[in-house]
């Protein structure tokens, strides 16, 4: 199977319908592309398969940063896939491109677990489509909070020190969550031009209808 096969870059197109937004409120990002893991099996049970898939992810979001792990009739996965594909998020993370999205979407109550035992081994959040909200698979509550107030200012692009007012904390603890957050693939990033002197972000939080596969 070729790396083009392994993903559907909107599929609500395959029923006709329009083409999805960004995943973002704002243009900054590209369309996401859904990386269906069902294309390789419908049990996903060894590291080796998992390094065969993990290349092909590699590839794609080499020049597709704004991607959504579809897990959408997978019944079966085992932590070493999983850990695979981590391996490829976690460079991911580490690039922290302006812009990039990293969500995971249709895990079932076994796939979410797992998912979040290797999240905690290696110190890591992710950002996960469920029930029409864009919430944090995460160890850390207070990270969830900062997402779900991010989410609560309604507004297209939002600053540090607009969220540090709400959550009425320091600038830079503020500035650290949303770091993380960065890096959870939870929020996008950009330069604000805006900004009179110095280098300042502003950050999106994504569009769950945006994101929902057909």
């Amino acid at each position: 199977m070729t790396p083009h096969a392994t993903h559907r870059e909107n599929e609500t197109e395959h029923a006709g319908a329009p083409p999805a937004l960004s995943g973002y409120g704002s243009e900054m990002s590209v369309k996401p592309v859904h990386f269906v893991l069902a294309d390789h099996g419908r049990v996903l049970a060894t590291r080796n398969v998992g390094r065969k898939v993990a290349a092909h992810l590699r590839e794609l979001i080499e020049s597709q940063p704004s991607i959504v792990l579809n897990f959408r009739d997978v019944e079966a996965v085992t932590a070493p896939f999983l850990d695979e594909l981590l391996r490829v998020v976690r460079a991911e993370f580490a690039a922290e491109r302006d812009g990039r999205v990293v969500v995971v979407t249709n895990l079932d109550d076994d796939v979410r677990e797992t998912l979040q035992l290797l999240l905690d081994r290696h110190r890591l959040s992710l950002a996960e489509l469920r029930g029409g909200r864009v919430e944090l698979l995460t160890s850390v509550p207070y990270l969830a909070e900062t997402l779900q107030a991010a989410q609560e200012l309604g507004t297209e692009y939002f600053t540090a020190p607009q969220l540090a007012q709400r959550l009425a904390l320091k600038l830079p603890n503020t500035n650290q969550r949303l770091g993380q957050l960065v890096q959870a693939g939870a929020l996008a990033r950009e330069r604000d031009p805006d900004a009179e002197r110095g280098k300042r972000y502003r950050y999106s939080t994504p569009q769950a209808d945006a994101l929902i596969p057909a």
